[in-house]
């Protein structure tokens, strides 16, 4: 409900593209069971910063280079 009040306002009189994104929705929530992990990007900030403690998590095991994704972002200018 909350997804959908938000593109309504961001896209004003634009009921075609708040169709169009919540039916892209459902689909990528039928796909979420598959992944190791989903973030809902509600707050850009809180998004990021879960993100980047998952990345530092997994590079205790090897996985993922914190310091060189963390530097990406920050070139991207996020």
């Amino acid at each position: 409900k909350e997804l959908i009040n938000r593109l309504i306002k961001r896209e004003k009189k634009n009921m075609k593209t708040v169709k169009k994104r919540m039916k892209e929705f459902k689909k990528d929530l039928s796909k979420w069971k598959e992944y190791d992990l989903v973030v809902i990007n509600d707050d850009l900030k809180k998004c990021y910063a879960r993100i980047m403690k998952v990345i530092k998590n997994k590079q205790k095991e090897n996985l993922y280079d914190y310091e060189y994704i963390k530097n990406h972002v920050k070139r991207l200018n996020i």
